[in-house]
């Protein structure tokens, strides 16, 4: 590890600890968390279900887009993949815990590259919604992004007010980058 990334890393652990610091002198933070600590359950429930949804639409339309687009994979791929994962794990006792297939194994794999500014024009000119690959497509990144935004709420309500200013400060610069490169395509 070199001078330039030790020097990196400092810097940014610096910035988290003002960031929280200054999270916790926020008087609203402050107020937003005890509200959030008196129904806790039911913020849970909602960013919980948020999360949830992203991920089943997400998971649901990729593995759709395996089922009609991809290939079948062989038992011997699936046994090596299988045995790769395992060997390239830390430890002997993980080695010997993780993943031992019992009965058959099923896999398969498709590839697909989109540029963004292919699907940016596709959906400005309404053509994803005629295009059964582009719409996938579409509601893959519309449930990866619901899901972020579930796992932020998530960590958003279990978290102390410096932490929800983090959360709050890397949420926006997240939404920030996807609006900048959606706009620059």
């Amino acid at each position: 590890m070199d001078l330039n990334a030790i020097f990196s890393t400092i810097r940014n652990l610096a910035l988290i600890f003002a960031a929280i610091i200054i999270g916790e002198l926020i008087p609203p933070l402050h107020w937003l968390h005890d509200w959030m600590a008196l129904h806790k359950g039911t913020c849970m429930a909602i960013v919980g279900t948020i999360c949830a949804i992203g991920f089943v639409v997400f998971m649901a339309t990729t593995i759709e887009l395996t089922v009609r687009l991809g290939r079948s994979w062989e038992e011997s791929e699936v046994e090596q993949l299988a045995a790769q994962f395992r060997e390239n794990q830390p430890g002997a006792m993980w080695r010997k815990w993780a993943y031992r297939f019992r009965g058959e194994g099923y896999g398969g794999s498709y590839g697909i590259t989109i540029p963004i500014k292919e699907l940016k024009d596709s959906v400005q000119s309404g053509q994803c919604w005629s295009d059964p690959v582009m719409t996938r497509m579409v509601i893959i990144a519309a449930g990866a992004l619901v899901m972020a935004l579930g796992i932020c709420g998530i960590v958003f309500v279990l978290s102390p007010p410096g932490l929800k200013f983090v959360v709050l400060l890397v949420a926006s610069y997240a939404a920030y980058m996807i609006t900048t490169t959606w706009w620059r395509a």
